[in-house]
This record gives C-alpha cells, structure tokens and sequence, in this order.
C-alpha cells in the first residue's frame, strides 16, 4: 500500500471513531445522584458537557407511589430542567431523562435519589 493509501484509510478511520465520543457526558444532577436528601426538591436537573436538545428532550420522575408530575422540561444553558409540580412522599426516586447533544444522537439516562424527611 502506498502511503496516499495510508493516509486516506487513516483519514476515514478517525472520521468513524469522532463520533462515537461525541456524546454528550452528564456533569451532574440535582438532587445528586444516590444521595438521601432531606427536603423534597423544587426541581429535576441534569447538566451535560454541552447543550441538549429540547426536540427531543423528555424527564420522568417515578416515587415509591408511581409517576410524579413533573412541569414539562426546559433547557437551561447546558442543563436540563423540570418544576416538581406532584407531591413527593419518603422513598426512593429514579429520575430519566432523554436527549440528544451536537451530534444529534439521543440519548437517555437515569439517577436515583433518596427523600427521607423524619
């Protein structure tokens, strides 16, 4: 193979492997993930290391009762963000979410958190 050749396969193989580290990362969460925290949060967030797309972006909060309802997400510079708008009662949470970053592929993720107000 000529070196020409070389290059070009170099080329087209970095062009591949760009985009699978292309995603977009998580930061952090509020409430942060795996704590027990003591008063019940106002809000749902996640920060990445970029900007999420609200056309695709979606967050759930499930309790130890089911659904809790949730304000319908927004973006918040490089955040996303959703207003508790249900009652929370002790338990454990899973907070999801679902978004894509510059590279357009969705993606979706989940934290759990602990409220024990007694």
């Amino acid at each position: 193979m000529n070196s020409k050749r070389i290059a070009v396969v170099l080329i087209f193989a970095l062009a591949a492997a760009i985009p699978l580290y292309a995603h977009m990362k998580i930061e952090k969460t509020a409430p942060v993930a795996d704590s027990t925290i003591k008063a019940a949060p106002k809000q749902i967030q996640v920060w990445f290391d970029e900007a999420p797309d609200i056309k695709v972006t979606k967050m759930n909060l499930m309790g130890p009762s089911g659904p809790v309802k949730l304000a319908a997400p927004a973006i918040n510079g490089k955040s996303i963000v959703a207003a508790v708008t249900g009652t929370l009662a002790d338990g454990l949470y899973d907070a999801t979410w679902q978004s894509a970053g510059d590279d357009g592929h969705v993606q979706n993720g989940e934290f759990k958190f602990t409220l024990k107000t007694k």
